[in-house]
């Protein structure tokens, strides 16, 4: 909770009853940033302008 990173969300605010546990809100927004960084590596694509190889230069399939 203090490591310096930041994942905003945004509420109605219509479900007031509802109870959040913010280690659960915590652990789901670093899987879901998990996923969205994977998927970045590997949609990259090189930039052979500048050398810089993506992921699916070394791995085939």
């Amino acid at each position: 909770m203090s490591d310096g990173d930041t994942i905003f969300a945004l509420s109605t605010g219509k479900a007031s009853s509802v109870r959040a546990d913010v280690s659960a809100i915590g652990a789901i927004a670093a899987t879901l940033m998990a996923q969205a960084v994977a998927r970045a590596v590997v949609e990259a694509e090189s930039l052979t302008e500048h050398q810089l190889p993506a992921h699916r230069d070394y791995v085939k399939g």
